[in-house]
C-alpha cells in the first residue's frame, strides 16, 4: 500500500514497483476536496460519457458538461498549481530519471516541461474562465502544422511542450479499466483521489500498478490498448498487483512507458462512487490533442 504523505512533499515512492511512481502533497487542500466532492455528486449522470468497456463515467475538462465543476474555484487553483513553474521544474526532474521515451530530451538538453499557450489556437472566448493552456484546442491543425508549431515553440523557450488535459471520473461499484499503458503520446499521469467519507479513505479503491514477475518484463505496448479477458488471464503469470489506497492527502503521479501497467477494479464491498480527478499531460503530435 502506497502510505500517507505529509502535505507539500514530493517523494518517490520506490518499494511499490518497478515503475516510478510518485507521491505529490499539498495540490489540494480538505475545503477545496469538500468543494469539488460536493459539486461533483451533484451532476446527473447522464452529463458523463460512458466508456464502452468497463463502464467508467467520465467528463472532459473542455465538455460544456463540465463547467460547474471547472468554474470551481479549487479547480481553477489546481489547474494554475500543475502548470506553474515550480511544479513543472520539480515534475521535469522527476521525469529525468525514469525511462521514459520523453526523459532523454529532458536529460540531454536540460530541458523543462512547459505547457503549450498560443493564442491563435485558444478556444473559443465564452470558455475564457479556464487558464490559457488548458484552452489550448487543437483540432484544426493538420499534423505537419502542429510539428512546425511545437518545434518553434520548442526551440524559443528551450522546453518540451506539453498540453493538459483534466478529466473527473467516477468508477460505480463492478465497474473497471483493464490493464493497459497509456496513449504513446502521453507523458505523465496525476492522479487526484476524492474518498467521499472515512470508509472510503481506508479502502483499496486505489490504482493498480503491474510489476513483473522477477523483473522479467514480458509485455510492453508501443502504443496502449486495453488487455481482453483471455490476453489478462496471461498477463496475470507474469504480473504481480500492488494497489494504492484511496487516500485524500497526496496526489499520485506516474509517468508513460512501454511498461507502465496499470488498472483498476471495483471489485471489493459497494462503498458508493469512486470518484477522482485525472489530469494527463500530452505531447502534441496531432489533431486528436
Amino acid at each position: 500500500i502506497i502510505s500517507h504523505l505529509m502535505a507539500n512533499e514530493w517523494r518517490e515512492i520506490q518499494s511499490i514497483t518497478s515503475s516510478k511512481i510518485w507521491s505529490i502533497g499539498d495540490l489540494l487542500s480538505s475545503n477545496e476536496r469538500k468543494e469539488i466532492i460536493a459539486s461533483f455528486l451533484s451532476i446527473s449522470a447522464n452529463k458523463f460519457d460512458v466508456a464502452k468497456v468497463g463502464s467508467k463515467l467520465s467528463i472532459e475538462h473542455k465538455s460544456s458538461n463540465a463547467d460547474s465543476l471547472v468554474k470551481l474555484k479549487s479547480v481553477q487553483k489546481l489547474m494554475r498549481r500543475v502548470i506553474s513553474e515550480s511544479f513543472l521544474s520539480n515534475l521535469s526532474k522527476s521525469l529525468a530519471t525514469t525511462d521514459s521515451y520523453w526523459s532523454k530530451d529532458i536529460q540531454v538538453n536540460n530541458k523543462l516541461l512547459k505547457p503549450l499557450s498560443v493564442d491563435k489556437f485558444l478556444s473559443s472566448p465564452n470558455r475564457i474562465y479556464l487558464p490559457k493552456p488548458w484552452r489550448m484546442s487543437l483540432k484544426e491543425l493538420s499534423l505537419d502544422n502542429i510539428r512546425n508549431l511545437r518545434e518553434s515553440f520548442e526551440k524559443a523557450y528551450n522546453c518540451m511542450c506539453f498540453v493538459p488535459r483534466m478529466q473527473f471520473s467516477i468508477m460505480n461499484h463492478s465497474t473497471f479499466i483493464p490493464p493497459h499503458t497509456d496513449i504513446s503520446n502521453k507523458i505523465a499521469t496525476i492522479i487526484l483521489y476524492l474518498p467521499i467519507d472515512e470508509i472510503q479513505k481506508s479502502s483499496m479503491l486505489g490504482t493498480t500498478f503491474w510489476d513483473p514477475i522477477n523483473n522479467e518484463k514480458k509485455y510492453g505496448q508501443e502504443e496502449s490498448s486495453l488487455l481482453t479477458s483471455d490476453e489478462q488471464l496471461i498477463f496475470k503469470n507474469h504480473y504481480s498487483p500492488t494497489r494504492t489506497s484511496f487516500q485524500d492527502e497526496t496526489a499520485i503521479l506516474f509517468f508513460r512507458t512501454n511498461n507502465s501497467w496499470h488498472s483498476f477494479e471495483y471489485d471489493s464491498n459497494n462503498l458508493g462512487p469512486r470518484l477522482s480527478i485525472n489530469i494527463n499531460l500530452l505531447y502534441p503530435t496531432g489533431p486528436g490533442v
